[in-house]
């Protein structure tokens, strides 16, 4: 959603967004998959995500173009699934 906000025009539509996923499924007390991610990964790899989402979100501030922008952002996907995956293998409910 943030993606298509951004490729409409709308930098400030889609950078609240990102960080509606951020602090609302990475970081929300619901899924809290930050906490999970640094207690049965890494720390390293919760920072890793933690700023995949910051980055997105200074990419739309910076106006970088929309094609990079997606890049970064399918990048984070697959990030974020690999890590799900991970918890997932390990048993870990977030």
């Amino acid at each position: 959603d943030a993606l298509m906000s951004y490729e409409t025009g709308k930098a400030g539509e889609a950078m609240e967004k990102v960080a509606d996923a951020y602090f609302g499924i990475f970081e929300g007390e619901k899924a809290n998959m930050e906490i999970a991610v640094r207690r049965y990964l890494s720390l390293k790899k919760a920072k890793e995500l933690e700023k995949g989402f910051g980055d997105i979100r200074k990419a739309m501030f910076n106006k970088i173009p929309a094609p990079d922008i997606k890049k970064q952002t399918a990048v984070l996907i697959e990030k974020v699934k690999a890590a799900a995956k991970e918890l997932d293998r390990k048993g870990v409910g977030y």
